[in-house]
């Protein structure tokens, strides 16, 4: 069976593909180093527009990148590429 390698420099599709996305831990630990105007004030999530996470930039499916790559939460670092969840974002944003 033939690997597929998943660049997500060149996709963002996880980043853009749910309102509810990213999350962060219940005691908002992870989001001390986010600016807090990326980050929301009702929900522990980071703030998004047009359910495209705002710490996201670039376009999505050529060239992307996380303004607070660094700092992003604990759901972002745990993201896998090539997982159930990244397949279903980039079927719904990239097909």
């Amino acid at each position: 069976m033939e690997q597929v390698e998943f660049d997500c420099k060149s996709c963002g599709a996880c980043c853009a593909f749910k309102w509810s996305w990213p999350v962060f831990k219940r005691d908002r630990s992870d989001a001390k180093s986010i600016p807090t105007d990326m980050v929301r004030t009702d929900y522990p999530l980071m703030k998004t527009e047009n359910n495209r996470c705002v710490a996201l930039d670039g376009k999505i499916g050529e060239s992307v990148c996380c303004k607070v790559y660094n700092d992003r939460p604990n759901s972002c670092r745990k993201f896998e590429p090539g997982s159930d969840l990244c397949k279903e974002a980039r079927k719904k944003l990239l097909t």
